[in-house]
């Protein structure tokens, strides 16, 4: 499900791997001509278990020092926000959550975390879905270094956004220069649109940005999904995804 390229660009896949019936995070480093990478534990795969049931990692990151950050999910008795980290060699990273594993509950509720990304403070900002009293919304949740939930951002590290009042679903996300974060993603309404949510670097809604922060743009008139987002050269946001001309259950 995600990809990141090392600063010697050797090439970091996360996605999944099935494991006596369940699902766990895998990772696996690829040598530049394609070869699996032995110096990542051994043989170039690895693989991480949270919760003894279903864990999904959505994305990845490579941080400036070299160690490997992978988000997603795991289930417990609902879905949470899943962080893992290792370090250069595959190994987890223990000064982070104390065994390279962090897990986050938004609001009680099922949470989805499909990106993450380093500001330039080594902060870490994941987006994605949380499930807010039966609402599917976007959430974004700040860590320090460390796995530490940021309470400077949002007060308590997790910031959650209704675009429209319908579901809403955040699926990508970018940072800028000035660490304004941008997430894309879709919200359903009548039919199903792109939406992009922009924040300051303290969690707030940017309110320069649309419509108090918020874009949401109807291509079709039928079902219009964002699945991804960067800056180009002149820092204009960018989102990539598809359209249908007719409407779609969300």
């Amino acid at each position: 499900y995600g990809i990141a390229i090392q600063e010697d660009s050797k090439i970091i896949v996360a996605g999944i791997t099935w494991v006596d019936d369940s699902s766990d995070f895998a990772v696996v480093r690829y040598e530049t001509d394609g070869n699996l990478d032995g110096s990542f534990d051994g043989d170039g795969k690895v693989v991480t278990d949270f919760a003894g049931d279903t864990d999904y990692g959505y994305a990845a990151a490579v941080q400036e020092d070299g160690k490997i950050v992978v988000a997603g999910l795991s289930v417990g008795t609902t879905a949470d926000i899943a962080l893992a980290r290792y370090d250069s060699n595959g190994s987890p990273d223990t000064t982070f959550g104390g065994d390279g594993r962090v897990l986050t509950d938004v609001a009680g509720g099922n949470d989805w975390g499909f990106s993450i990304a380093q500001q330039t403070d080594d902060k870490l900002v994941v987006a994605g879905i949380a499930v807010v009293e039966d609402v599917q919304d976007f959430v974004v949740v700040r860590y320090d270094p460390d796995g530490n939930l940021d309470d400077s951002f949002g007060g308590d590290g997790k910031v959650v956004t209704d675009v429209i009042g319908g579901a809403d679903s955040g699926r990508a996300m970018t940072l800028q220069p000035d660490d304004k974060i941008v997430v894309a993603g879709y919200v359903y309404s009548t039919t199903v649109d792109i939406a992009v949510v922009r924040y300051n670097s303290n969690g707030e809604l940017d309110t320069d940005f649309g419509s108090l922060g918020k874009v949401v743009t109807d291509v079709s008139g039928g079902t219009d999904r964002g699945w991804s987002v960067t800056l180009d050269l002149d820092e204009n946001i960018v989102v990539a995804g598809n359209s249908t001309s007719t409407s779609s259950d969300f």
